[in-house]
């Protein structure tokens, strides 16, 4: 699948479907930064076709092997795709347009979020620099921004903002273009904006659902609990709301910020640990680094490695020979034979 350009990197696992008497494979795309016209990481689903020499035109989600020259057999068997999970699924994603009706964008804009916003921002900044500008305000978060210009002439940009911390529906960003102009003194400056995905709270109902009532002492006060007894390994997300008591309800929910966080473990066994013989008083040493950091940053991280001398250690094996019973075991060698009883032995010649 990596030979085709457009499919980037995948992970591919194969598992068998044994009532379906035959094997699945899940497609994981690394690489899915698609934009198919209305939203971003929209990675277009897989098509097969099972008849050599097939035009892309003739690929569908679905092939038989009942078709007339089918690659693959099978009473009634077919193969099909389906998307399981889109990537980014939850996260909002908001889109601004900036346009100029005649000429090209000149000058700087801003981006805001209720009281906060961004430095002013020259019309031809790169999308990096307007992510580390957004991600900067606290209200926003860390977000992703891809910029597409409307054309080479620079008379309009979008932004597409896919915010990646802060989970549910966020409020819609403004941008000021008071100090936006036209390369043409008759050009006006509009901006648009959208709403491309709505986000949406997670549903709390997994098997490591979990929560506790925390007693108000004051309304002043920042609140902090700890959460025990979690699993190395396991994403978490929180999510706080307040309580009152009026009409007997929680008001509204406030998603965690980082939005997933893994307890912090040991992390994995390292691999394939190796020596090779460099000169009379070095040897190299290499690994593979473990399979999880459990959490841990990999800067923050670091090996031990440990050496010292061993001592040649030659075999020695024990041969028991153990009997409850009166019949004795016999050893024959070249000029004896040896019968060992219990309690006595037997020289015979």
């Amino acid at each position: 699948m990596e030979q085709i350009p457009t499919v980037g990197d995948v992970i591919v696992s194969r598992s068998e479907a044994i009532d379906q008497h035959g094997f699945s494979w899940s497609v994981t795309f690394l690489d899915s930064e698609w934009w198919n016209g209305d939203k971003y990481y929209d990675v277009p689903e897989l098509s097969l076709s099972n008849l050599d020499g097939s035009l892309v035109t003739s690929f569908s989600s679905s092939v038989s092997s009942a078709t007339q020259g089918s690659t693959f057999g099978g009473s009634f068997g077919t193969i099909t795709v389906a998307s399981i999970v889109e990537a980014m699924n939850g996260f909002e994603q908001q889109a601004i347009r900036i346009e100029a009706n005649a000429g090209s964008l000149q000058g700087v804009f801003s981006l805001s979020m209720g009281d906060e916003s961004t430095s002013y921002l020259d019309v031809d900044s790169s999308e990096e620099d307007i992510q580390v500008a957004l991600s900067a305000l606290p209200t926003v978060g860390q977000v992703v921004v891809k910029r597409m210009n409307t054309n080479s002439a620079l008379n309009g940009l979008q932004l597409l903002v896919v915010f990646v911390e802060n989970l549910g529906n966020i409020p819609m960003l403004s941008a000021d273009i008071s100090r936006t102009f036209s390369s043409e003194a008759s050009g006006t400056i509009s901006v648009y904006y959208e709403e491309v995905v709505s986000g949406v709270q997670p549903i709390l109902q997994s098997q490591y659902y979990n929560y506790t009532i925390v007693p108000v002492l004051n309304d002043k006060d920042i609140v902090t609990v700890v959460a025990e007894n979690l699993l190395v390994g396991v994403n978490y997300h929180v999510r706080v709301s307040a309580w009152n008591g009026a009409n007997f309800a929680y008001g509204a929910v406030k998603g965690s910020t980082p939005a997933i966080l893994q307890p912090a473990g040991v992390p994995g066994l390292v691999t394939e640990t190796t020596l090779g013989v460099i000169s009379d008083d070095s040897v190299r040493i290499s690994w593979k680094p473990p399979s999880s950091w459990n959490a841990v940053p990999i800067y923050s991280s670091g090996y031990d490695v440990e050496y010292d001398y061993l001592p040649t250690v030659k075999e020695v094996q024990s041969v028991s020979i153990v009997s409850s019973l009166s019949p004795s075991v016999v050893f024959v060698s070249p000029s004896m034979v040896y019968r060992l009883v219990p309690f006595h032995m037997m020289l015979l010649r």
